[in-house]
């Protein structure tokens, strides 16, 4: 494993090997690899505790295709009408939506009209779940079977791209990055663009894998499957904001019912007045 030479998020020079993998752990979704000698592996920085993926595998764009292959097979419309029957309190999902409505609440209480912005729909859950608490949803993926489905099943706006090289002049209320930001190899210089697409009172919401607390459960988290090219903690997701001239109005740590260590943040892009 190569030793970075400074931390993307906060600049420190001095960094740790952490966990180390000769063949993938059980649940890791498998891809087409080039290189097939499986080894790869995480290093962390010594300051912001951020954990940075490290491997030679041959991985790269395979967002648009192979990882729908091999994550969801043709079974999509099966794997969404699945997880949108669960169980309010065995859904992830539902939680993020009752954290995102309640902060709508605090942010802007008398709009009646929100538009928001969900990169990296995947499914459709999420952008299903907008749709039925009455707001305007887009929803934007690099996959044009899930954009299909989503359009068909849910019947709202979408846009087939990936975020960072679409044109989309439009604003929003709410721009949300739900499990995107730590499969991005430059997280930062995504949430400057998602800043172009935000109206100057609106939030943007964010989750992401927490390192701190999945790291003490060992190496073979889904936190840490091969597709997580970034695994956060606190500190570096608020690193990240700031650098992208954002600014962190609540960042906390949970345990979803999925068993996911996640980090969520609620940012703006300035400081509004709670």
């Amino acid at each position: 494993m190569k030793k970075k030479f400074s931390c993307n998020f906060c600049n420190g020079k001095s960094f740790s090997i952490q966990f180390k993998y000769n063949s993938p752990p059980v649940g890791e979704t498998k891809f087409e690899l080039k290189n097939q000698d499986y080894k790869r592996g995480y290093f962390s920085c010594n300051f912001c505790g951020h954990w940075f993926l490290e491997h030679e595998l041959g991985m790269k764009n395979f967002y648009t295709k192979e990882y729908t292959d091999s994550t969801y097979s043709d079974k999509i419309s099966e794997i969404f009408e699945k997880i949108i029957s669960m169980p309010s309190e065995k859904s992830d999902n539902y939680g993020r939506i009752k954290r995102i409505k309640e902060f709508k609440e605090i942010i802007f209480p008398n709009k009646k009209t929100v538009d928001l912005l969900d990169v990296g729909s995947g499914l459709g859950v999420f952008p299903y779940s907008v749709k039925n608490i009455g707001w305007n949803c887009t929803a934007i993926d690099p996959d044009e079977r899930s954009i299909a489905h989503i359009k068909k099943r849910i019947g709202i706006q979408t846009i087939h791209g990936e975020f960072t090289k679409v044109k989309n002049t439009n604003k929003y209320n709410v721009i949300t990055l739900n499990k995107v930001l730590e499969h991005v190899i430059d997280p930062t210089a995504m949430l400057i663009k998602v800043k172009n697409n935000l109206h100057n009172d609106g939030f943007i919401y964010v989750e992401v894998p927490d390192v701190e607390e999945a790291s003490k459960e060992g190496k073979n988290r889904e936190e840490f499957f091969i597709d997580h090219v970034h695994v956060f903690s606190k500190l570096s997701l608020i690193f990240m904001c700031k650098n992208a001239g954002l600014q962190t109005i609540r960042v906390e740590r949970i345990k979803e019912p999925s068993g996911k260590f996640t980090l969520f943040a609620f940012i703006s892009l300035q400081m509004n007045k709670i």
